[in-house]
This record gives C-alpha cells, sequence and structure tokens, in this order.
C-alpha cells in the first residue's frame, strides 16, 4: 500500500502526455494576384503516450483516460495531495501529535516588536554608520 501511495504522490504527468506550442501558417493568394494574405495560427499540440511505453510507476498515479465523441482526450491523475497526506499520516508516530506541546515553555516565534521609539534609535544608529563608511571611518561591510 505505501509502495502504491509512494507511486501516486511522485507522479508525473509529463510521462503520460507533452505538450508544446503548434505555429500553423496559411497563406491565401487573391484571384489577381496583388494581395497576399498571411494567417498564423498558434495552438498547442498534446501527445499522449502510448500505453505500452508507460511504465507501472507512471500508471500508478493516472487515474483515467476518455476521449469524447467529438475526440477530446482527458487525462486524470490521481490527487497527489491525498497520497501525500495519506503517507505522512502513515509515518507520523502515534504518540506525538501535531497539537501536543508543553503549555508550561513559553514558546516563542520572533522577538517581541520594536517600540517605535526603538524603531527611530536603531534607524538613526544606521544612518550614523553609513554616514562614516562614506567618511572611510569605518570598515565596509
Amino acid at each position: 500500500m505505501v509502495s502504491e501511495l509512494a507511486r501516486v504522490a511522485f507522479s508525473d504527468i509529463r510521462k503520460v502526455v507533452s505538450w508544446e506550442p503548434e505555429v500553423r501558417e496559411t497563406i491565401e493568394e487573391s484571384e489577381d494576384s496583388k494581395v497576399v494574405t498571411i494567417a498564423r495560427t498558434v495552438s498547442t499540440r498534446v501527445t499522449v503516450t502510448p500505453s505500452d511505453k508507460i511504465n507501472e510507476e507512471t500508471a500508478a498515479g493516472i487515474a483515467s483516460i476518455s476521449q469524447s465523441p467529438n475526440g477530446m482526450l482527458q487525462v486524470r491523475m490521481h490527487s497527489k495531495i491525498e497520497a501525500l497526506k495519506a503517507l505522512s499520516a502513515r509515518f507520523r508516530p502515534a504518540e506525538v501529535a501535531p497539537q501536543q506541546f508543553n503549555q508550561n515553555v513559553p514558546f516563542i516565534d520572533r522577538p517581541p516588536p520594536e517600540t517605535r521609539e526603538q524603531w527611530i534609535e536603531r534607524q538613526a544608529r544606521m544612518a550614523e554608520e553609513d554616514q562614516r563608511r562614506e567618511d572611510g571611518k569605518l570598515a565596509p561591510q
């Protein structure tokens, strides 16, 4: 089961289909040959890899391939996000839940915000250092 989830999680649609721009040019000439019209159309050409060329790892990531009556192809891959969630749940230790932590230890994720006065003081120090660097009294950083 884990290997199948890994196949889905790390599947790559580029191994199933390829796409590239395609430029088509049509030239129309008027009956009196005085006017030539050139029209360029840019579209995307999509090529599906033949099923006998798709390896097992790539095939595991394919949810479905279908074709509409007008010939339009649809390739749908399994959800990589869901496979990654299932894998992470599988390998997360049962005794450690993300919400469990010691409430008695303060958790600081960033320093306390500086006061306006501290900010003004810091800006003044930085400006003074810049000025001393320009005057050659302080080595450049």
